[in-house]
């Protein structure tokens, strides 16, 4: 949210008289602006979060729901109907965990009508993001250029802040890629856990350990690709601009 700079200066001269006085009133209504727009876009980069990690757990409560479900619908096809159903023992363990998937998920939506209500917005559990907040790739998706950033700045304290968050933001980049290639390996192992279970082949704990597992590495990632991007907010405060220019002179 942003105020023009013309409603600015009515409001410092309606609060006090000209001069002196009212550019320090447009000064510190600029920087109150500044920051509410800072608040706003922490509250959507949470929102964003929210977002991804109740998809995240809604997929497992999805895998566990459909595996208590068996034995209780009608008969499918013939490859179907040649698979026993679950023990009760299972049934029940499987019941508890849909039962704290769901907490989880209800939980995130809570989370998220607090920061609506936190940032003066309309309390809609549904909504996912704040309006303008950038898509998918994730805006620090990118390598950044110390050389170029370190230019920017003439103190040698900050100069040593930019380098700071550089380096952080590529550790962050290269925990990045390692995590997300287990990704698709660990999905694969559920996939497989979840067949041999069906199939009688292995353990209900087996299966759910690795749903874990997965569960926990997805949010790991997440939480990488959250902080990585308050990274380069941070940066963007420490060079007084916006993250969009810190990306695109970091960029190569």
């Amino acid at each position: 949210m942003r105020l023009s700079r013309r409603l600015l200066l009515s409001l410092c001269l309606w609060l006090g008289p000209s001069g002196a006085l009212a550019q320090d009133g447009l000064a510190r209504l600029g920087v109150a602006s500044g920051e509410r727009a800072r608040q706003l876009a922490q509250v959507g980069l949470r929102l964003r979060e929210n977002a991804e990690a109740a998809r995240i757990e809604e997929a497992a409560r999805d895998d566990v729901a459909e595996l208590l479900s068996r034995g209780t619908r009608n008969a499918g096809p013939e490859t179907e109907r040649d698979v026993p159903p679950l023990p009760d023992s299972d049934r029940r363990r499987l019941a508890q965990e849909l039962a704290a998937l769901d907490a989880r998920v209800a939980a995130r939506a809570a989370w998220r009508a607090r920061w609506l209500v936190a940032a003066g917005l309309e309390v809609d559990p549904v909504l996912r993001r704040l309006p303008g907040d950038p898509p998918e790739p994730w805006l620090a998706d990118v390598t950044l250029d110390p050389a170029a950033l370190v230019a920017r700045v003439h103190d040698a304290s900050r100069r040593e802040q930019v380098r700071a968050y550089v380096r952080e933001h590529a550790g962050l980049q290269a925990r990045l890629a390692t995590l997300e290639a287990l990704v698709p390996v660990q999905a694969e192992a559920l996939a497989r856990a979840r067949g041999g279970l069906v199939e009688g082949r292995v353990p209900l704990e087996d299966m759910l350990t690795r749903l874990h597992v997965n569960l926990a590495l997805e949010l790991k990632v997440l939480a990488l690709r959250v902080r990585r991007e308050q990274t380069v907010r941070e940066l963007a405060a420490l060079l007084a601009c916006t993250p969009e220019s810190v990306v695109v002179t970091g960029a190569r």
